[in-house]
């Protein structure tokens, strides 16, 4: 018995949960139009995906293509795309995998697959608060004497305001606390007598993940 004929009683008057129902594996048949509109967007996705992996100058040798670890990337990266729904960060996805055909940029599959998780977990508009966030750090260095936090003094409320009006972020410390999580992200703690409320800086972690996302914008 499928899933739909299992719930049938439970939901026999939501026709939206029914259809829901079925996109579950082990469902009864989706729906004709509702299984096109599914197969389009897959195909969407796929296309930027590659397009992106054409884009550059890699070389897919019969070697490459024959090489367990390299299938291995292409086929995590590539379910990842699938399962992302900002073109952007699709094309960062493929640049990641672009960058796993040079020797010295991942030191093993571990370390990839490390990258891809985490890449995969941030949003879209986490990734781009951080490369934002870098962009102020660069424009600020330290001066002579300065801590991180003095620092980050100088560019804040304008760093606040940016995340504001470009991605709609009102209550930005919460938010860059959670960013903490992903390692690319550090909040000044411990050492610093302030009030420091979710400031923080980016990561040399980060920075590997920057140097791969932009790959071909820098190109």
């Amino acid at each position: 018995m499928d899933i739909v004929a299992i719930y049938e009683n439970i939901y026999q008057n939501n026709i939206a949960l029914r259809t829901l129902l079925q996109l579950i594996p082990g469902g009864s048949s989706v729906d004709t139009a509702l299984s096109g509109t599914l197969s389009l967007i897959k195909e969407k996705r796929r296309k930027e995906f590659f397009d992106e992996l054409a884009n550059g100058n890699i070389e897919l040798t019969e070697d490459i293509i024959k090489n367990e670890d390299f299938l291995h990337c292409f086929f995590i990266t590539h379910q990842a795309a699938l399962r992302t729904r900002k073109t952007e960060k699709i094309r960062f996805l493929a640049r990641l995998l672009k960058r796993s055909l040079e020797n010295e940029t991942f030191s093993n599959i571990d370390d990839y697959e490390e990258m891809l998780n985490i890449l995969d977990e941030l949003s879209y508009r986490e990734i781009s608060i951080l490369l934002l966030l870098d962009a102020y750090e660069a424009k600020y260095p330290h001066a002579p004497g300065e801590n991180d936090l003095q620092r980050a003094y100088h560019f804040w409320t304008n760093f606040e305001n940016d995340a504001s009006k470009n991605f709609q972020i009102t209550e930005l410390d919460t938010f860059m606390i959670r960013l903490s999580r992903s390692g690319c992200y550090e909040l000044f703690t411990g050492i610093y007598h302030e009030d420091t409320r979710g400031k923080g800086k980016t990561t040399p972690f980060f920075q590997r993940i920057k140097e791969i996302v932009t790959l071909d914008e820098n190109s």
